[in-house]
């Protein structure tokens, strides 16, 4: 198992994402996934006992099968002709070791053949591309994944953007109380009401399979985003505002490093068309959020400056309860 242990408790059919963009996604499980599906499902954090809000909320559907060794009658694969184009289907461009993502013609629905043999190292790797929908779906809406760690204060959501290895988890090992970390390696950024944009912490894949998981994920609970920062280690503390043009840069390639874990790079014609999309919602997010440079010391106070930012009326944070304060369950 290699350090890995999954969760086994709660099994269900039916789990749902609910994004504060006001999609939600339904994960079903069938044809002997049931287990597989519920343990993926405590990996987000999420209830089979959480349902949508209402039955007018767009839903999408994300169902798992075993593989049989053949094609589903009707179905095409990732690498069939889309006749929906580029971007429109949500189809991966290819398969990979131990799943399958498949297309239901004339549907919302997608699903996934896992293949291969039980074990954790094998599942887990299925259940991280197994998100690969949900994070183009969010790309779609003008949202964005964004290789960067989440956290809160009095309801009021702060990114902290950094290349692997620069420091973000150290930071969020720092952080003193109130303050709270909701992801320490990966988020979904999704636009709200008018110009609000919510975060939705995802899991520390890397974590898991080590069997260190900190901060356990729970998908669901979305805070609006104040401002967004760029980790820079430095000898004293400090923050200053990012250019637009650098900043939008900086946030391309946040979510950019995403897609390539998830893909292994983005240079088909599709990933061409998907990169460009990214650069326009980070061009969006930039306008409608402030963007800094945290600088951070070895041993100051760094969270002081993110207290000092100023409100900024057309973010809404200081309007909004975070969703993070109610008591979900599970």
């Amino acid at each position: 198992m290699d350090g890995a242990v999954l969760p086994v408790t709660g099994i269900k059919n039916r789990y749902y994402i609910r994004l504060a963009s006001g999609t939600h996604w339904c994960l079903q499980g069938a044809s002997g996934t049931e287990r597989w599906v519920g343990q993926f499902a405590e990996l987000l954090g999420i209830s089979s006992t959480e349902y949508p809000s209402s039955g007018r909320t767009p839903l999408q559907e994300i169902v798992f099968k075993r593989h049989a060794g053949r094609k589903e009658e009707g179905a095409r694969t990732a690498t069939d002709p889309s006749p929906g184009g580029p971007l429109q289907d949500g189809c991966l461009e290819d398969e990979h070791p131990g799943i399958e993502e498949v297309c239901l013609p004339g549907s919302r629905g997608i699903m996934f053949m896992l293949r291969g043999g039980e074990g954790s190292p094998v599942e887990i790797e299925q259940m991280r591309r197994s998100l690969n929908p949900v994070l183009h779906g969010a790309v779609h809406e003008r949202g964005l994944p964004l290789h960067a760690a989440l956290v809160e204060r009095d309801g009021r959501g702060y990114l902290i953007l950094g290349a692997s290895g620069t420091g973000k988890s150290t930071c969020c090992k720092r952080l003193q109380p109130p303050w709270r970390v909701l992801a320490d390696d990966m988020v979904l950024v999704v636009p709200a009401a008018g110009e609000e944009f919510w975060a939705h912490p995802l899991p520390t894949w890397s974590a898991i399979r080590a069997g260190t998981v900190r901060w356990s994920c729970r998908i669901n609970e979305g805070v609006p985003v104040r401002a967004l920062t760029l980790l820079a280690q430095s000898e004293s503390d400090g923050l200053e505002p990012l250019g637009s043009g650098a900043a939008t840069i900086a946030i391309s390639n946040a979510a950019a490093i995403c897609f390539h874990y998830l893909d292994g790079g983005l240079e088909t014609d599709r990933s061409r068309l998907l990169r460009k999309k990214i650069f326009e919602n980070a061009s969006a997010l930039v306008k409608n959020l402030p963007v800094y440079v945290l600088r951070v010391s070895l041993a100051g106070k760094f969270w002081e400056k993110i207290e000092a930012i100023p409100d900024n009326e057309r973010t809404g944070a200081g309007r909004l309860q975070s969703i993070a304060r109610q008591a979900l369950p599970g």
